[in-house]
């Protein structure tokens, strides 16, 4: 039930863009996870996502009396004009330097990644997916014949629960009439500051509006005002 919320327009789909990732650099059972600051890949191509949900009838009285569902492997696969080795050497710790990437035994980072979807009316729908690994992508290139070809990079990025939280995923659309004046002022500038940014810290019941630490001198995001 909705009570007194009102309901978000029904708009497809047309585009997608602003892939961000951010290295997470704490998950406790208990307080806030924390990320390092989030980073722009220019050249989103598309993003899919698969939730691998079940479904489970339960019979009784000769009948389906009860039925379940529940997620499964949560997938996401995210295509890019390409994923230089700079980011490739920081998902998977290998060695980078001047300007060499040495790949061997890959030790993924946590991380967490972002994006928006464009709406056919011009408003937006942001994403952050709060806790993923990635899984070294594959790859596939083919000469050159006749006409262009372009060829650009994917890779998959097998999600989880936060631990803090219990949540893998926060999204927003920039049109949503319920959202707050304050948070739909800053929806566009702020959502990519931090995975977490527009939320109270867990077990603040000061009316605290900060989403981090408060620690300024970290590199760690999420000071910005909250609701």
């Amino acid at each position: 039930m909705l009570g007194n919320k009102k309901r978000v327009d029904k708009n497809p789909k047309i585009g997608v863009d602003m892939f961000h990732f951010a290295k997470l650099k704490e998950d406790p059972d208990k307080g806030n996870p924390s990320y390092e600051e989030p980073e722009q890949i220019p050249g989103t191509v598309n993003v899919g996502f698969n939730q691998n949900a079940s479904t489970a009838p339960f019979y009784a009285d000769n009948k389906v009396f009860r039925t379940s569902a529940q997620r499964g492997n949560l997938v996401a696969t995210i295509g890019l004009a390409d994923i230089p080795p700079d980011i490739l050497s920081e998902w998977f710790g290998q060695a980078y330097k001047e300007g060499i990437l040495e790949e061997g035994q890959i030790n993924p980072i946590d991380m967490a990644f972002g994006y928006r979807v464009k709406k056919a009316n011009g408003a937006y729908r942001y994403f952050w997916f709060l806790k993923a690994k990635a899984a070294p992508p594959d790859e596939s290139t083919e000469t050159q014949g006749e006409s262009l070809n372009y060829q650009t990079d994917s890779v998959e990025l097998n999600c989880a629960y936060l631990a803090s939280l219990g949540i893998f995923r926060r999204r927003a659309d920039s049109d949503d009439p319920n959202l707050s004046d304050e948070l739909k002022k800053d929806l566009e500038s702020k959502w990519f500051s931090n995975p977490l940014w527009g939320r109270k810290e867990i077990g603040d019941d000061t009316g605290s509006d900060d989403t981090g630490s408060g620690d300024t001198g970290s590199g760690d995001t999420g000071t910005d005002p909250i609701i």
